[in-house]
């Protein structure tokens, strides 16, 4: 079974119908919130097979990619 990480930025930020997708082909997913209270992201990247980025519209605009 494969493995995704998902980062979530903000608590109003979630995987939505793409979720329904995952779990209709077995890919299981493990959200990391950087922004709660002793969140992160994981520091052993080797253990995931993908990565999706949530609000990265957000993050890209305040690393000034885009403008």
């Amino acid at each position: 079974m494969k493995t995704v990480l998902v980062v979530q930025h903000t608590e109003a930020e979630y995987l939505g119908l793409i979720e329904d997708h995952f779990e209709g082909r077995n890919i299981r997913f493990v959200y990391a919130r950087p922004f709660a209270h002793g969140g992160g992201i994981p520091g052993d990247r080797g253990a995931y097979d993908g990565l999706v980025l949530l609000g990265a519209f957000l993050l890209l605009g305040a690393l000034g990619v885009g403008a």
